[in-house]
């Protein structure tokens, strides 16, 4: 089974299913009866995400196992002007919903198995614009190990790098190394002195991000950042963690991806991208 976003006028399109060897008209099915809003169609492991227009603004639909379609549940005062699915692992939506009063940030929620009813997981996360207009939100998912997160979260005006064990539950800050790279002490305190990463990763295959993990590898993260009182772009040196971060150099300009080794790979297996059941 596929799935297809059609147009069919002026902002307004529909959402239609078909098997792959016959998609006439005939054999086309409707999962959502009304027009939704072009662009928002999002079919993600068990989930299919949509928007429907309703009195001028854009209600957000979710349907969980190919069932019927019900809005989304945000808690009280929440008026978002974007959403994000950000990931469906283990039968829980992780959305970034920018509010009405945000621009420059975004707050993640965290839903039950359904996708239906949300709750706050972290508030104001640094987002920006990719090359080509995407959002870009820093959150990053730490590869090997299930539920460690972290993510950029604007304090009082400054960026600070926070990691969660629990998915979402609980977040801490970053503990710096204990000695910089000549092996001199260093004096960071929390909260006021803490280790911040630059969390974004190259969409492009071929050139490297600012922070690397791997399944292959559970429990190392290879990251770029700086220890001090918030995330800046100076002085920027490159981590490691392993049982606690220490220093491993100085900032490399191809990025973090070639430190850590590529996993074996057996012959014939290719990757498949594909909207499908």
């Amino acid at each position: 089974m596929i799935h297809l976003e059609i147009s069919v006028s002026d902002g307004r399109s529909q959402y239609i299913t078909c098997k792959l060897q016959n998609c006439s008209d005939g054999n086309r099915g409707k999962p959502f009866p009304g027009f939704i809003i072009p662009n928002s169609l999002v079919v993600q492991d068990e989930y299919v995400f949509i928007q429907v227009p309703v009195g001028g603004q854009s209600v957000h639909y979710v349907s969980y196992k190919r069932n019927a379609f019900y809005p989304m549940k945000l808690p009280k005062y929440t008026l978002p002007k974007d959403l994000q699915i950000i990931s469906t692992d283990d039968n829980q939506v992780v959305a970034a919903i920018q509010d009405w009063h945000q621009n420059d940030s975004y707050n993640l929620y965290m839903s039950e198995s359904r996708g239906l009813f949300f709750t706050l997981m972290l508030e104001s996360v640094v987002s920006s614009r990719g090359p080509e207009g995407n959002v870009m939100i820093d959150l990053y998912e730490v590869a090997g190990i299930k539920g460690v997160f972290l993510s950029n979260k604007v304090v009082e005006n400054q960026v600070k790098t926070y990691i969660t064990y629990n998915k979402g539950r609980d977040w801490h800050l970053l503990r710096a190394p204990a000695a910089d790279l000549q092996g001199n002490k260093l004096d960071c305190e929390q909260p006021h002195c803490s280790l911040h990463l630059h969390l974004h990763v190259s969409e492009n295959p071929y050139t490297s991000g600012n922070i690397v993990s791997k399944d292959s590898a559970p429990g190392i993260i290879i990251a770029s950042g700086v220890v001090g009182a918030e995330l800046t772009n100076t002085n920027v040196s490159i981590f490691i963690t392993g049982r606690r971060w220490e220093h491993l150099e100085r900032d490399l300009p191809g990025g973090v991806q070639h430190l850590l080794p590529e996993p074996r790979r057996i012959s014939g297996g290719h990757p498949t991208h594909a909207a499908a059941n």
